[in-house]
């Protein structure tokens, strides 16, 4: 359920630099409610049509080449990933779940909306660090230069 929430924030945020994906190891097949009230919050829209996808569509010839791919749960199990196109780097951010917690339903609004704005400093974060490397990559003659840069989340 989280990860909608940071491909929203980095699609949003990147400014067409990056180009954002989620999907996850056991999909629940639809959407968290949460997810679509959290955005809309932030001033950020999702695509009501919106479907957790299961990690294995993109996996294989035919699927996305990843620059990143970028977990989110606390234990994930590299081995257990499907094998991505292209060799991409492996970053993880150890969020809690804030639907892990037992709680309201006013309350868990207000822990998912904390968990976002930790996730969007997070973000920001990292647009910042990537923006900054890839200066360095484009004034040490970095042939990336002008590519859509794809992450999986």
């Amino acid at each position: 359920m989280m990860s909608p929430i940071v491909q929203a924030l980095l699609n949003a945020r990147a400014g067409g630099s990056w180009r954002a994906f989620s999907a996850g190891s056991q999909p629940l097949g639809r959407a968290n409610p949460y997810t679509f009230a959290i955005l809309k919050d932030a001033g950020i829209a999702l695509d009501p049509r919106f479907l957790p996808l299961d990690w294995h569509c993109f996996a294989g010839a035919s699927a996305p080449r990843f620059e990143i791919v970028l977990t989110l749960s606390e234990d994930v199990a590299w081995e257990d990933m499907p094998a991505w196109n292209g060799v991409p780097r492996l970053v993880h951010w150890a969020l809690p779940d804030p639907l892990a917690m037992s709680c309201s339903a006013p309350e868990r609004l207000s822990l998912i909306g904390a968990w976002r704005d930790l996730a969007r400093a997070r973000v920001d974060a990292f647009l910042a660090e990537e923006g900054q490397a890839m200066q360095i990559g484009t004034s040490a003659n970095d042939n990336r230069t002008g590519w859509l840069r794809a992450l999986g989340a």
